[in-house]
């Protein structure tokens, strides 16, 4: 009797045997469910950083994909950026004084750091606002363990070798994520607010687990 409840065990067990969801599918469900900002005409946000229940960051931003065209503010000072399209700007931000040239021609009379500075920004900005976009970057490689869709970035963007990792709902919306960046630093944030912001499907605030800081969008704009 023994026997058979053994050899019932194991053609019983591997039907109940879930396979991992496929990590390119899963980031393509989460690419799908926030939309497509470099389709825009114009994208406008401003990202503001609050850390124990005080300002710390707020940063404006105005980019215009088909155009190339960027505008930072920062406080009253305001960067302009144009002709990005096509540029390697991200590695150009790494050493702004090597490419002295290239940030004089991007962004005339600016000093090169400062625009390097606001590039680096944009790209931090907008990567926290639609990240799920980027799962599938030249140069990343995607993986899923434990519930978690992990992304790392190799030899790209202005800080290669971070490491995300997100929790994506059935409906492709990412519900949490954790990180270790290139420096050492981790961090691990909940996603929520979620609102339908022109053709994208936005969330508008991540709160840090330990709930000292929260990074939220205000003024957020996307015209078609």
């Amino acid at each position: 009797m023994r026997s058979l409840v053994l050899l019932s065990l194991m053609l019983v067990t591997p039907a109940l045997a879930q396979p991992l969801p496929d990590p390119v599918a899963l980031a393509v469900r989460a690419e799908r469910a926030l939309g497509d900002p470099d389709s825009l005409t114009e994208l406008r946000f401003t990202f503001v950083v609050e850390s124990q229940g005080e300002e710390r960051v707020r940063r404006t931003h105005v980019w215009r994909p088909g155009e190339g065209t960027l505008r930072v503010k920062v406080g009253e000072e305001e960067v302009v950026l144009r002709g990005t399209r096509g540029r390697d700007l991200d590695r150009a931000a790494r050493d702004p004084e090597a490419h002295a040239e290239l940030w004089e021609e991007i962004s005339p009379g600016t000093d090169p750091a400062l625009a390097a500075r606001s590039w680096g920004a944009f790209i931090n900005d907008s990567f926290w606002l639609y990240a799920p976009v980027r799962l599938r970057a030249p140069g990343t490689s995607l993986s899923y363990a434990d519930g978690w869709l992990r992304v790392v970035y190799g030899d790209v963007g202005v800080t290669p070798g971070d490491r995300y990792e997100y929790r994506v709902a059935e409906d492709g919306r990412v519900e949490e994520w954790r990180y270790r960046l290139s420096a050492g630093r981790e961090g691990r944030w909940t996603w929520t607010d979620y609102r339908e912001v022109g053709p994208l499907t936005l969330s508008l605030r991540r709160e840090s687990t330990d709930g000292n800081t929260v990074i939220r969008f205000d003024d957020v704009h996307a015209e078609p």
